[in-house]
C-alpha cells in the first residue's frame, strides 16, 4: 500500500511543510507532495477515498485514510515537469488525461474538443433518447417531405433540397464527399 502526504497550494511559504517533517515523513515511506490547487486536492481525495483535512483537528484515524495501490512521481518525456500518478485507488472513478500540442492554442482547443465529447457520452448514458448529429435530422425530414403527395410538391421538393444542402455541407467539410 502506498502513503502519500499532500499539501494545498498556498502563496505564503510558511504553510509549506518544515523540511524536517518532509524529510521524516519520507524515511517512513510516505511520499510528500506539496503545492496541490484546491481542485486537484479534491480529485485526489476523490480518487483515493479519504476526505480532505483541512486541520490536525479533523483527523480521524477511521476515515481519514485513503487507498491506492502505487503513488509514483513521473516525468514525462516531453516536458521538464513532473507529476504524480497514483495506480489502483479505493475508488476508480476518475482519471488523468495529458493533451500535448505544438501550441496552447491547439491544446486548449483540444481540451474543449474532449470536454464536448466527455458531455456527449455523460448525456447519452443518462437520457434514453438521443438526436444524432451530422445532419441525419435534416435528411430525414427531407426524405420524409419527399415521399408526401401533396399537390404543392414543387414547394415540399425545393425545401427537401434546401435541408440536403446541410448534410452535404458538412459531408464535404469533413472530406467525405
Amino acid at each position: 500500500r502506498a502513503s502519500l502526504s499532500v499539501t494545498h497550494n498556498t502563496a505564503n511559504k510558511a504553510n509549506l511543510m518544515p523540511e524536517v517533517v518532509v524529510q521524516y515523513l519520507l524515511s517512513q515511506g510516505i511520499r510528500v507532495v506539496q503545492g496541490v490547487s484546491s481542485s486537484e486536492l479534491a480529485l485526489l481525495a476523490l480518487a483515493v477515498g479519504a476526505p480532505v483535512l483541512h486541520s490536525h483537528a479533523d483527523v480521524d484515524l477511521e476515515g481519514a485514510v485513503g487507498t491506492a495501490g502505487l503513488v509514483e512521481e513521473i516525468t514525462l518525456p516531453w516536458t521538464t515537469q513532473s507529476m504524480v500518478v497514483l495506480r489502483d485507488c479505493h475508488d476508480a472513478r476518475s482519471c488523468t488525461l495529458v493533451l500535448r500540442g505544438s501550441a496552447g492554442v491547439s491544446i486548449a482547443e483540444a481540451g474543449r474538443a474532449l470536454n464536448d465529447a466527455l458531455r456527449v457520452c455523460a448525456r447519452a448514458a443518462l437520457e434514453e433518447r438521443i438526436v444524432p448529429g451530422g445532419g441525419a435530422v435534416e435528411a430525414e425530414i427531407a426524405a420524409r417531405l419527399l415521399s408526401l403527395d401533396h399537390s404543392q410538391g414543387y414547394i415540399l421538393a425545393a425545401f427537401s433540397h434546401a435541408l440536403l444542402a446541410l448534410p452535404k455541407m458538412l459531408a464535404t467539410n469533413a472530406a467525405l464527399d
